[in-house]
């Protein structure tokens, strides 16, 4: 597989997070007043935390792959959550 290849996959890989997380960032501004999606920008910054952490401590660039697989597992989570919060708000639960 060439390098341009493997560059074009991390790029959509990349834009589909942003737009994910636009998103998100939309409906909870949207959200009905008093109601609060919980604490997804704790949960992202934590996630970067953990991703910079396993940066440092990886040697190779197999631990580091492992790294960024983690990474966007857990902002994936985050986004998830938020989007149940979202929807339990807008439905009144």
């Amino acid at each position: 597989m060439s390098a341009r290849v493997e560059v074009r996959r991390r790029s959509v890989r990349v834009r589909l997070l942003l737009a994910s997380i636009g998103v998100v960032v939309a409906l909870l501004l949207l959200l009905p007043r008093g109601a609060r999606a919980g604490d997804w920008k704790e949960c992202v910054d934590d996630a970067f935390l953990d991703y910079n952490d396993c940066l440092m401590d990886g040697g190779g660039w197999f631990e580091r792959k492992l790294c960024d697989l983690d990474w966007e597992f857990e902002v994936t989570l985050c986004t998830a959550l938020a989007v149940g919060e979202i929807r339990n708000a807008w439905n009144g639960e």
